[in-house]
Order: C-alpha cells, then sequence, then structure tokens
C-alpha cells in the first residue's frame, strides 16, 4: 500500500507541473483547489489579448459569432419563427441546420479546437476565465509575457493581477502601459515594443534592459532618442532606417560610445547595402577585412565586411545578414563592438628580456628555499 503524498513533496510536483495539466486537474479536484492558488504558477509564454488568454500551447478564446445547430442538438427545435414552414409556404428543400448568434468559449491546442456556447456577453465569459485562471494565485511566473491587443481594446484580468517574468514583448502598443501587471524588482532581459509616444524611448525600464527590439516606430521623429540608446542589444523589426540614418548612429557611437559588446540590428535594403558600406569607410576611415572561411550562408555577398577604429581595445564591424522572419525574408545591417584581432603578422619575437630572466631567477630562488624549509 502506498502512502499519500506529503504537503512538501505535493508542493514540488505540483509547482512544476505543465500549468494546462495543473489547471485540468485542479478544476475536478476540490482539495487541491484549496491548495493549489497558494502554489507559484510557472508558466514558459503567456500571451494576452481582448478575449483571449494563451498558456503555452493551448489558448482560451471569447467571441461572439454564428454558431450552427443541426438536427441533433437540443437547441434545433428553438429554430427561429421566420425559418419555420407556415400553412401555404412551399420550399425547394426543406432546411438541415441553421445558425444563432452566440458567445463561443473555445479551447485550442494544436490542431485541436473545442468551443462550448453561452447566452452572457463575450466580455462577461472573458472575465470569468480570467478570474478562474488566474484569480488569488501567490504568484505568477512567465518566461515571456506576449500583448497582441491593439489599441482601445479592453485585456479582462482579475484584480491583483501580477506576473513575474523578464521578457516583455508588445506586438502593438507602447509597453508602459502593461508594466501595471509585471511585478518585477530587476531589470528586464529583453523588451519588444512599438514606440508611438515621446516617452517610451526615455521610460528607465527600457533604457535599463539588456536587449531591446522595436518593432514599430516613425524613425525619423525619434532618431535624436534612438542614437543615444546604451542597450546591450537593439533590433529593428520589420523597421527599416535610411543610410543618413545609420551613418547617425554609428556617428554617434565613435563620438561618444557605447557599452563594449553592443550589437545594433538595422532593417536595411539590401539592394543599397554596399553602397553604404563605402559611406561609412569614407566618414570613418574604415577598411575592408575579409570573412572566415566558411562564411555564415546568411551574411550578405560583399568583399568583406567593414572594420571601423574605436579606440586602443575595441573596434566596430559592420556587415549585412539576411533573416527569414515568419517565412519573409528581411535584410539587416549589423554592426558591433569587439575587441581588436590582433595580427600575428605583425607580432614581434621577443628574443630576450633581460628583466624577464631576472624575474625568472628570483623565482627559482624563492622556491628553492621555500623546498628546504618544508624539509
Amino acid at each position: 500500500m502506498t502512502s499519500e503524498l506529503t504537503y512538501p513533496s505535493l508542493r514540488c510536483i505540483w509547482e512544476y507541473m505543465e500549468p494546462n495539466k495543473r489547471i485540468h486537474i485542479t478544476s475536478r479536484s476540490p482539495q487541491l483547489q484549496r491548495i493549489d492558488k497558494s502554489i507559484p504558477l510557472h508558466i514558459d509564454y503567456l500571451r494576452l489579448a481582448e478575449g483571449i488568454i494563451q498558456i503555452n500551447d493551448v489558448e482560451y478564446e471569447t467571441c461572439y459569432g454564428n454558431i450552427l445547430v443541426t438536427p441533433d442538438d437540443e437547441r434545433y427545435k428553438d429554430m427561429s419563427e421566420k425559418l419555420k414552414l407556415t400553412p401555404g409556404d412551399i420550399q425547394g428543400e426543406p432546411r438541415i441546420d441553421w445558425q444563432i448568434e452566440g458567445t463561443h468559449l473555445g479551447f485550442r491546442n494544436g490542431p485541436n479546437y473545442f468551443e462550448r456556447w453561452h447566452t452572457e456577453k463575450p466580455y462577461v465569459i472573458s472575465k470569468r476565465q480570467a478570474c478562474l485562471l488566474f484569480e488569488g494565485r501567490s504568484q505568477i511566473i512567465a518566461n515571456l509575457l506576449h500583448t497582441t491587443d491593439q489599441p482601445h481594446e479592453i485585456l479582462r484580468l482579475p484584480v491583483g493581477f501580477k506576473v513575474h517574468t523578464s521578457v516583455i514583448r508588445c506586438e502593438f502598443q507602447d509597453f508602459p502601459y502593461i508594466l501595471p501587471i509585471v511585478k518585477s524588482s530587476f531589470i528586464l532581459n529583453e523588451i519588444e515594443t512599438s514606440v508611438r509616444y515621446e516617452d517610451t524611448l526615455d521610460h528607465l525600464q527600457l533604457r535599463n534592459a539588456k536587449r531591446l527590439i522595436i518593432n514599430r516606430i516613425e524613425v525619423d521623429e525619434y532618431m535624436d532618442q534612438l542614437e543615444t540608446l546604451t542597450n546591450k542589444y537593439v533590433g529593428f523589426k520589420d523597421c527599416y532606417l535610411e543610410a543618413d540614418e545609420i551613418v547617425r548612429v554609428v556617428r554617434h557611437w565613435v563620438r561618444h560610445g557605447k557599452p563594449y559588446g553592443t550589437v545594433w540590428e538595422i532593417g536595411f535594403p539590401v539592394e543599397d547595402y554596399l553602397s553604404l558600406l563605402e559611406d561609412l569607410k569614407k566618414e570613418f576611415n574604415g577598411k575592408l577585412a575579409p570573412f572566415d572561411k566558411p562564411v555564415d550562408k546568411r551574411i550578405i555577398p560583399a568583399p568583406g565586411y567593414l572594420v571601423i577604429p574605436l579606440d586602443l581595445k575595441y573596434e566596430l564591424i559592420v556587415y549585412g545578414i539576411n533573416w527569414k522572419i515568419q517565412g519573409e525574408k528581411m535584410s539587416y545591417v549589423r554592426i558591433e563592438s569587439v575587441p581588436i584581432q590582433l595580427d600575428v603578422s605583425e607580432v614581434v619575437e621577443i628574443k630576450s628580456v633581460p628583466s624577464v630572466v631576472s624575474f625568472m631567477t628570483i623565482v627559482r630562488k624563492v622556491l628553492d628555499l621555500w623546498n628546504w624549509m618544508r624539509f
């Protein structure tokens, strides 16, 4: 006979169980419901939108639309009067099914989709679903918090809802709007955001994030702020910069500096890439260096990559790269500060250095004395 699990052992198993399985099991066990809320919920991917909550691969969706009613449906007898035949009416073919309007609560897991029909309004069901999933939980931890709601749409969430996360991705809005539900006292690892307002680029959380990805922006309106960014990585997703704007970024980088190891990836038309390299080479006294063999197939064909001197220890390298994003090919210019590569041919052989010889003689005498004292 097996003994029952103790609370500490149950807590350890329960905390790291796949969250959708945990939610499914808990909904059928009153005993587990009493302790479930006190145990942290770990989620790899959490997506929020109006009427949608996605936890990892499972999507909970509430929407309003047409529902097909077939003869085997118990609601079939409630067919609208306008669809029924009355004495004297004729119809070419009998109606087999009909549609009513209502609220769907759908559950999608990959190719599988299940739905329930409700008579209440979608926003009421959305709120109730969010409360069932999240209300009263002691801690919700998500590796990635992703929002895909449009401006002016409403996220229906329970009171006190907070997410511990280090990665925020806001598809269509400036990220500060989501911060009221983010419980984070440390620097965010990554922020992906649209930029529609000037204050966004000055926000402390954005400035301190290790990685920044900008997916929508009117570049010419915000260049004064963009060129001063000091994040370790800055990427532009679905955004292109003009050649003069990239030159301006490099100019600020050379004059004012950025942290060593900083990387920028900027969308740029592939047909103008060689012309950009030439402009940068002329202004910053750069030189072309050959690529190592074998060359990464994603690198845009060119005579080499551009090297721009920064200081005695670091230099900028500039080259083009092709990415495929959701099946669509995009070209980028990658700018990266790297340690200066020492050319072996320039190393001078040191034949004899008296000071080094003298130092080694002293070391040997100290070691001899130490060995003598030990014995």
